[in-house]
C-alpha cells in the first residue's frame, strides 16, 4: 500500500501539464474549488472529503486518523500539515505546509486517498486541484 502512496505521489511530483497529458479517464475534478482551511468559507462537505481522504492516506501510512465530521478545526488542520510534511517532498516544488488545502494539496489527497471518494468519486467537486482531468486508478502503483 505504501508503493500506491509513493507511486501516486511521484505522478503528483509531476507538472500539472505531465498530469494532463498521462490523465485520460472521464472523472472531472474541480480546478474552482474554494480552498480549505482556516480563513475561507469551508463547505461542510469539503471538509469531511479532505478528512475522509487525509484519514485514508494516514491509515495507510499508520499514523492515526482523524474525527469526519465536516468541521474544520484543531484536528483536521494538523491532519493537513501532516499530508503535507509526509508527502511534500515527492511533489515537484514540494507542498507548502500551512494547513491550508489548495490546488497542490488537494491533487495529492485525490490522487492517494481514497479511489472511492477521490480519485473517481464525490470529492472531486469539493477539493481543490490543479487539473480537472484525473489519473486512471492505479496506474502509477509501482509494485
Amino acid at each position: 500500500m505504501f508503493s500506491k502512496i509513493l507511486g501516486r505521489a511521484a505522478v503528483a511530483a509531476t507538472a500539472a501539464g505531465l498530469a494532463l497529458a498521462v490523465g485520460t479517464g472521464t472523472a472531472q475534478a474541480s480546478t474552482s474549488s474554494p480552498y480549505v482551511g482556516y480563513g475561507y468559507t469551508n463547505n461542510t462537505h469539503a471538509v469531511w472529503c479532505v478528512q475522509h481522504l487525509a484519514n485514508d492516506i494516514a491509515d495507510t501510512l499508520g499514523h492515526p486518523k482523524i474525527g469526519e465530521d465536516g468541521v474544520f478545526g484543531p484536528a483536521t488542520y494538523n491532519q493537513v500539515r501532516w499530508v503535507q510534511a509526509e508527502l511534500g517532498p515527492y511533489v515537484s516544488g514540494g507542498l507548502t505546509v500551512d494547513g491550508v488545502v489548495g490546488p497542490g494539496t488537494g491533487y495529492v489527497l485525490l490522487t492517494n486517498g481514497d479511489d472511492y471518494y477521490g480519485n473517481t468519486g464525490y470529492c472531486l467537486g469539493y477539493v481543490p486541484t490543479w487539473t480537472n482531468d484525473m489519473p486512471p486508478i492505479g496506474h502509477v502503483v509501482l509494485d
